[in-house]
């Protein structure tokens, strides 16, 4: 009765916040954050907890179906996933559209050229890196491996192709023929550069973003990139698992191993609510110990020593017994499990609605700095698969990149993304 009960309350919650997100997309207009937060919810919870419904069970060494957890962690994980999206769009303080963001212009003269120059070499440069290590070790694993060692926490740096992308697509002067060649040029290098990262989410991305931002907005396109991502990614486990690499697997394994692994929050939510108190913090140092790393994430330990650890550390030491000092990776935790690892069940949605006026205020942003909008739609879309210093790596240095880009390299003009909408109908 109970998960009957529960699939049932999650697709009637989660159905009416997707509301805004269907109207946006009829209108061929690219959706809010906020709506976009509706999708994520439903990817890392509905769609395991709805295939578990059916009775499919997700393996896991560590995670147990959320059905073997007692009755109150799961009615409380459910409570907390069905409310999350309202949450955080309470905790906006937003409820008209923004308006439409706008194309960029590249400024004339030589800093449109240094552009060019700058986006060919780093390019070049981060594409060939990893490229020239199939030659001393041609199995994707071993490279991979070999790559972490050699370049350690500065591997974000072969990420900066896919950064410069997300700012490329939004200029007006690369809407053309050639300028779209030039774009999948930079999105292939974007791909070989991190592809022995070892992260499927990072070889997605700069298709996801040339397919999405690269041209006209659609529900035809939406729905076409979704299917096709969302396959993709499902054929890329084979060769990024090590623990699947070694055996070829079925179509239906495909399926259930991804939707387990890289889609699927709902064990790992009901372990931190057994593991959390109803104040205050059971994993972590002190309350709100995971937040504190988050907001120093991008500085040395060597200037902040007290920084601590992330909160996905934490949790991984505690389930796995281990220290945290000694891993070097970790379980991929949603927003509501960090905020319930850090200060306990009864504030952890106080905590989600501060996530919502952070993606407010940022939206609001995005009618200044253009460049704002595509790292936060994206981390909209990964905000209930990963937690927040993973959300900063990937897209708040992508946004940083971008607004850099956008001070210096363009001036603002042009219509609003309505108006391209309608110009683009028009041709």
């Amino acid at each position: 009765m109970l998960p009957w009960a529960l699939i049932t309350v999650l697709l009637l919650s989660h159905g009416l916040c997707l509301a805004p997100l269907f109207t946006a997309v009829r209108a061929d207009r690219v959706p809010r954050p906020l709506d976009v937060v509706g999708i994520s919810v439903i990817i890392y919870f509905d769609l395991g907890v709805g295939l578990e419904v059916c009775g499919l069970r997700i393996h896991s060494s560590f995670f147990h179906s959320i059905f073997d957890a007692s009755d109150s962690q799961v009615i409380i994980a459910g409570l907390l996933i069905a409310a999350a999206p309202w949450l955080m769009r309470l905790g906006s303080l937003s409820r008209l559209p923004v308006p439409g963001a706008r194309l960029l212009r590249l400024r004339d003269g030589a800093r449109r050229r240094w552009l060019y120059i700058v986006v060919v070499a780093v390019s070049a440069i981060c594409a060939f890196v990893p490229g020239s290590l199939l030659v001393v070790q041609p199995r994707l694993r071993e490279s991979r491996e070999l790559l972490g060692r050699l370049l350690g926490p500065y591997i974000i740096v072969l990420s900066l192709p896919m950064y410069l992308l997300a700012f490329l697509v939004r200029v007006e002067e690369l809407r053309t023929r050639w300028g779209r060649v030039f774009l999948g040029v930079v999105a292939t290098s974007a791909v070989l550069a991190t592809v022995f990262a070892g992260q499927r989410t990072l070889v997605l991305l700069p298709m996801l973003m040339l397919l999405f931002f690269g041209g006209k907005f659609s529900w035809k396109r939406t729905v076409g990139v979704a299917i096709g991502g969302a396959t993709l990614a499902a054929f890329l486990l084979q060769p990024f698992k090590s623990s699947s690499s070694e055996n070829t697997m079925s179509a239906a394994e495909l399926f259930e191993e991804t939707v387990g692994n890289d889609f699927y929050r709902g064990p790992e939510l009901v372990r931190a609510v057994g593991m959390a108190s109803a104040f205050g913090p059971r994993s972590v140092d002190y309350a709100g110990a995971g937040y504190v790393y988050a907001a120093l994430f991008f500085v040395p330990r060597s200037v902040v020593p007290f920084k601590g650890n992330a909160t996905a550390q934490a949790f991984t030491a505690e389930v796995t017994q281990s220290d945290p000092r000694s891993l070097d990776w970790g379980f991929g935790i949603s927003a509501i499990s960090e905020a319930v690892l850090n200060f306990g069940l009864v504030i952890a949605p106080i905590v989600l609605v501060a996530y919502g006026a952070v993606i407010g205020w940022l939206e609001r942003r995005c009618e200044r700095w253009q460049s704002l909008q595509i790292p936060l739609l994206l981390a909209s879309l990964w905000i209930f698969g990963y937690h927040l210093p993973a959300l900063l790596l990937n897209f708040g240095a992508m946004a940083a990149v971008g607004i850099g880009c956008e001070k210096f390299f363009t001036e603002q003009s042009g219509g609003g993304f309505a108006e391209c909408l309608v110009e683009g109908r028009a041709q």
